[in-house]
């Protein structure tokens, strides 16, 4: 009874092991599928988008930065540029701080003359020329054929203009003091023609601040 048991198992053994090898393989068969299956998609799909595998993308944002930045430089040129073409007004403090006065653009501190009692700063400029006297003693450089008033920063005072031949146009007689007493005598010269250099020069004369 004993051999009969044993010769009855074993042919079941050998089957078992016959059904797991055929089940192992099967599905190595199908496993192996399964991956050709994915790979033939996803190279499909990279034959159609070709963006995704071969990087144009992060290419073509590179280009438009690169687009944007030099469209930024060009910006910042044409301003530097426009600032160096349009040069700014200039502010002009005397050195004992008796005055100050805004010159326009172009125009620049000329001379400084001292004589006797009395020292004069010029300005020039296109347009004319404007000289302020300190100190006593200043004879007026013409003569007077309209008296007018004279507009500054911080007063209103009196003042002459006489008309030239050649169509240009002086300023003279205007007398102020400063805050301690010292005269201040202001001059100027318009250059021809006076209707458009004239609102230029008194323009400068009215930032003349007196101390």
């Amino acid at each position: 009874m004993t051999v009969v048991i044993k010769l009855d198992k074993l042919p079941m053994k050998r089957g078992s092991v016959l059904i797991v090898g055929i089940l192992v393989f099967g599905g190595l068969i199908i496993i192996g599928s399964g991956i050709l299956t994915a790979r033939f998609i996803f190279n499909k799909n990279s034959a159609t988008n070709p963006r995704i595998s071969t990087g144009d993308a992060p290419k073509n944002v590179s280009l438009k930065e690169s687009a944007k930045e030099e469209a930024s430089d060009e910006k910042e040129s044409t301003a530097s540029e426009s600032d160096q073409s349009s040069p700014s007004s200039i502010a002009y403090t005397q050195p004992d701080n008796l005055y100050t006065i805004t010159l326009p653009a172009g125009w620049i501190v000329n001379s400084t003359t001292a004589i006797n009692n009395y020292s004069t700063t010029k300005f020039t400029g296109d347009e004319g020329n404007i000289s302020v006297t300190f100190g006593g003693g200043k004879d007026p450089i013409g003569g007077c054929s309209e008296a007018s008033s004279i507009v500054l920063a911080d007063r209103t005072i009196s003042g002459c203009f006489l008309l030239q031949k050649d169509g240009s146009k002086l300023l003279t007689r205007g007398y102020t003091k400063t805050k301690s007493g010292l005269e201040i005598t202001i001059e100027a010269y318009m250059n021809s023609p006076n209707a458009k250099n004239s609102p230029t020069v008194l323009g400068s004369i009215k930032t003349i601040d007196v101390n």
